[in-house]
Parts: C-alpha cells; sequence; structure tokens
C-alpha cells in the first residue's frame, strides 16, 4: 500500500492513494495526532465510494519513562473503534 504523509499542526497523517477489497476500491488513513502532554492518538479510518466509512479504529498512547532507564517508550491507554 502506498501513503502519502501530511503534517498538521495537530499531528502527522498517512493516507494511502488506495486499497483494493472484492467490493471495489476504497481509501485509508491512518492518523497519528497530538491529544495533550505525552498523549498520542492513532486512529485508522477505511472508506468506501459506495459504503462510506467502514471502519474506524482509534487507540490512545500515552509516552511512560522506563524504570530501568531514561529511555521513553508507548504505551497504550485505550483502544476504541466503531464501523
Amino acid at each position: 500500500m502506498t501513503v502519502d504523509l501530511e503534517a498538521s499542526a495537530k499531528g502527522l497523517h498517512f493516507v494511502s492513494r488506495g486499497y483494493a477489497l472484492a467490493l471495489g476500491p476504497g481509501a485509508m488513513r491512518l492518523d497519528h495526532l497530538a491529544e495533550g502532554e505525552h498523549v498520542f492518538a492513532v486512529v485508522l479510518t477505511l472508506t468506501h465510494p459506495w459504503f462510506g466509512c467502514v471502519l474506524r479504529q482509534t487507540c490512545l498512547f500515552r509516552d511512560t519513562k522506563d524504570q530501568n532507564s531514561s529511555a521513553s517508550r508507548s504505551r497504550a491507554m485505550s483502544i476504541a473503534h466503531s464501523p
């Protein structure tokens, strides 16, 4: 899948140039969004020209510090999805 990277004041957006299903072509979008200090969301959306939004999944992450080092990592906070 080929994606284009777009930047906005809110975050990074990964937008596909298309995807294909047995029901015809569609589009995928992946957004990486700032949600506050050390918190970001990843939103996956699949849309179809006939059916509209067929999948929307959101996952929130919080950067945390490793107790054994100063390196930070991302930890999932919650996951939500809807068609």
